[in-house]
């Protein structure tokens, strides 16, 4: 998919013609479609805008997009706002939607919703804040609400305090943690206790002027790519074995360095799945007519005929600079 310079691609969901996409933005609403209904365009396109796809007032952006086959009874859906608080559904009553959405969940005035996932009661999840604490508790602790109603206290909230993201625990990944000013960690997630809801949580990151205010939180596998971007459109991909595992209450390293002035405003992590051979797309552009490119130019004494073909082609550079230790 190709991006403009300040968007990335920050969710990729597998489905199939039938299936029903679910669309959930900060203001607490939520839009269905059938997957049909997308727009279909090539490998390389750049897409439909959404405000052509879904009635967004202006200050409404997409935060969360899940795929279901089917709604049930015994599928619930877990939110997370950015006052603290959560809310468990069942997913079978977002069945039916309107084509200007309907309401989610009900927020207070100047709240938005952060964190939206399909998770059992068996599932804990961890929630964290800018100011770097975090709670660990049991999905099963929260009561099951009407879509309609509003959440429960997930988290204690101090000092002006807000929540920054959360994440599903996975005991086969680890736990990475991203700032403001570019810094970052993983860390195991039997480092942090299990609690009980509504606690202030432990710390989950050293925050300080120089790390800069929490931004977000993801479990990670070792083999997944980790893209960001910052707040003046600047976009960067690392692997995620590039950042190293500290204990939770590291300052972290630098995995990011913003321009001055600038901070990191989102991250996303990536399957790092296998690139497209470069011959795939050779044959596209023979096909439409394009001149083929090839790697190397061969000589040769002996020939009757040169070559018409040649190539010219520009490496990426990757930035070698080993990153700070601050601890």
């Amino acid at each position: 998919m190709t991006t403009k310079e300040e968007d990335l691609v920050e969710n990729v969901v597998a489905v199939d013609s039938h299936s029903y996409l679910m669309m959930f933005t900060n203001l607490g609403r939520v839009y269905l479609k059938k997957a049909y209904e997308i727009p279909e365009a090539s490998r390389t396109a750049k897409g439909s805008n959404i405000v052509n796809i879904l009635e967004l007032t202006p200050d409404e952006n997409v935060t969360a997009m899940i795929s279901v086959q089917s709604f049930t009874e015994d599928c619930f859906l877990t939110m997370v706002t950015r006052r603290g608080e959560i809310k468990r559904t069942p997913l079978i009553e977002y069945e039916y939607s309107r084509k200007a959405g309907k309401k989610a969940l009900d927020l207070e005035e100047g709240d938005e919703l952060v964190f939206t996932r399909i998770a059992s009661d068996d599932d804990e999840i961890i929630v964290a804040t800018r100011g770097g604490y975090a709670v660990r508790f049991q999905l099963g602790d929260v009561t099951p609400r009407s879509r309609t109603a509003g959440g429960v206290r997930a988290i204690r909230l101090v000092n002006g305090d807000a929540v920054a993201d959360a994440a599903i625990v996975d005991p086969t990944k680890k736990l990475v943690t991203i700032t403001a000013n570019g810094y970052g960690k993983q860390s195991e997630f039997s480092e942090y206790p299990s609690h009980n809801r509504g606690g202030k949580g432990v710390r989950c990151h050293n925050v300080s002027d120089k790390t800069g205010n929490v931004v977000g939180i993801a479990a990670v596998d070792p083999t997944d790519d980790i893209m960001f971007i910052t707040d003046d459109g600047t976009v960067i991909r690392i692997s995620i074995a590039e950042i190293p595992v500290y204990s939770r209450t590291a300052g972290g390293v630098i995995v990011m360095r913003p321009a001055e002035g600038s901070e990191i405003a989102n991250f996303a992590v990536l399957s790092n799945e296998e690139e497209p051979e470069e011959s795939e797309e050779s044959e596209e552009s023979d096909e439409a007519g394009e001149p083929k490119e090839s790697d190397k130019t061969e000589e040769s004494d002996e020939a009757e005929e040169e070559s018409d073909e040649s190539d010219e082609s520009d490496d990426n550079e990757k930035d070698d600079e080993d990153p700070d230790n601050d601890i």
